[in-house]
């Protein structure tokens, strides 16, 4: 029994801090799901279109900035966060969808718990 308490006890010591290590000290981590381009037809006319699919999360009691380059779709994976949009805010729970038009500013702020954003950003190429 105390041979198994010593080996838990070993395993925890050394990968704990390689977890904590890993950890964002600003509070938010992203995760690259897809970034790349695709072709779109429309009327027998193509266009380049560039879309970058990120996972977002984000500690209770941080922000994050996004906006400014393409037209932007944000779900709230999880959570509760406010959304100042142009200066304005917007209260967004868990499964709501929102959409910001490209070149606008958006501030994603978390209260009293975390939060997991996915946004989809679409641009010209």
């Amino acid at each position: 029994m105390h041979q198994s308490l010593r080996i838990v006890s070993m395993i925890g010591i050394t990968f704990i801090p390689l977890l904590a290590a890993s950890q964002s000290t600003t509070g938010v981590r992203s995760r690259d799901d897809f970034a790349g381009s695709v072709s779109i037809s429309n009327k027998g006319a193509s266009q380049a279109l560039k879309i970058n699919y990120k996972t977002w999360f984000i500690r209770e009691g941080k922000s994050l900035d996004l906006g400014g380059g393409g037209s932007l779709v944000v779900e709230v994976a999880s959570g509760a966060v406010t959304a100042v949009i142009d200066g304005q805010k917007h209260p967004k729970q868990f499964g709501e969808f929102f959409v910001i038009p490209a070149g606008h500013k958006l501030q994603i702020v978390t209260t009293n718990r975390s939060a997991i954003l996915h946004t989809l950003e679409l641009g010209s190429t």
